[in-house]
């Protein structure tokens, strides 16, 4: 437990103190709290198979209308009738593109920015905001790369455990319910699995400078020797994470109710425009305060993970471990 309360403290004290890595952490935060929970949703959607609804990714861009109707015949029937049309959606269609690709490179970004800045100050250094991100940027592509590998694998995998499902399926009808947990937690297990992967690799690569085949199965290894640890750390941060978002709710709840009040006041003294520029005032508050704490959650978490890494190359021992550890000592000296 030394090791978590460790990870904890010292992952909540870097993430209070080094404000500008709230900037990191925003974009951090568009992957995932953590880079891990979206699995979570992806898990899900693969399960759903096992009950009939779908079979996942595929499904999704089937029911797309734009898929159906953007057809390269389509699209030339645009460009000949309607030129100007067809110009405007090309533009727009670039433009939508390099907007994805900015905020993929900045995301990316900001996963390496906070994983170095944790790596340098758990090991008793100091960093800066151009020194973080260039120590992103160094390592953009590798980053990517990881992270590409692992939701394709994913993906993969869930896509070809769905399909034999989706076809047995009928004839255990009456199981349903009881083949979708099965299929869930296996499926939720290997989501979580890859999850570990993409950043114990991101950390072997910008603290330990590995290649991106290199940093995969460093990471690999390193997870089957702490799996125990692993997901007992994900399960504390998945925790603190709900109780730190149970928190936030109830305070902006409560800083609602005042906020309510001078609207009401606002509209009664002031008229329509008053009270409209209190809703707008109240708008901003509320939706600065998700971003700052969204913002503080991303680096708390990957914080943690970047932290705990650097002890994992030492001996540890998990605490499901050190309880079994325990019963079985007890249980021998019983005998005795």
């Amino acid at each position: 437990m030394h090791l978590y309360r460790h990870v904890l403290r010292k992952s909540w004290h870097l993430a209070w103190k080094n404000k500008f890595l709230w900037f990191f952490g925003f974009f951090a935060a568009l992957l995932g709290a953590n880079g891990n929970y979206d699995t979570v949703v992806q898990a899900a959607q693969a399960a759903d198979v096992s009950v009939g609804l779908r079979i996942p990714y595929l499904s999704f861009f089937l029911e797309q209308e734009a898929i159906r109707v953007f057809t390269p015949r389509n699209l030339a029937v645009l460009a000949q009738n309607e030129p100007f049309n067809f110009l405007m959606f090309t533009v727009l269609f670039i433009l939508s593109l390099g907007i994805i690709a900015l905020l993929v490179w900045i995301v990316i970004i900001s996963i390496g920015a906070i994983i170095y800045a944790a790596g340098k100050m758990e090991a008793g250094e100091k960093t800066d905001f151009r020194e973080a991100f260039r120590a992103g940027r160094t390592e953009f592509w590798k980053i990517l790369s990881v992270y590409l590998i692992t939701k394709i694998a994913v993906a993969i995998v869930l896509f070809i455990i769905s399909v034999p499902l989706y076809f047995l399926i009928g004839y255990f009808a009456s199981l349903n319910g009881v083949v979708f947990v099965l299929a869930f937690l296996a499926m939720i297990t290997l989501a979580i699995i890859a999850a570990f992967l993409a950043v114990l690799s991101s950390a072997f690569i910008i603290i330990k400078r590995q290649g991106i085949m290199e940093s995969l199965d460093s990471a690999w290894k390193l997870f089957q020797k702490n799996r125990l640890i692993c997901f007992e750390t994900a399960f504390i941060l998945l925790l603190v994470n709900i109780l730190l978002w149970i928190i936030f709710v109830v305070g902006l709840s409560l800083i609602s109710l005042p906020i309510t009040l001078f609207v009401s006041a606002a509209g009664g003294i002031g008229g329509t425009s008053a009270s409209l520029t209190m809703i707008a005032i109240g708008v901003i508050i509320f939706l600065a305060a998700i971003i700052i704490f969204g913002a503080f959650a991303s680096v708390f978490q990957f914080s943690s993970w970047t932290i705990l890494f650097t002890h994992l190359e030492e001996p540890q021992q998990s605490k499901l471990g050190r309880v079994a550890l325990k019963i079985k000592e007890i249980s021998k000296s019983y005998k005795k």
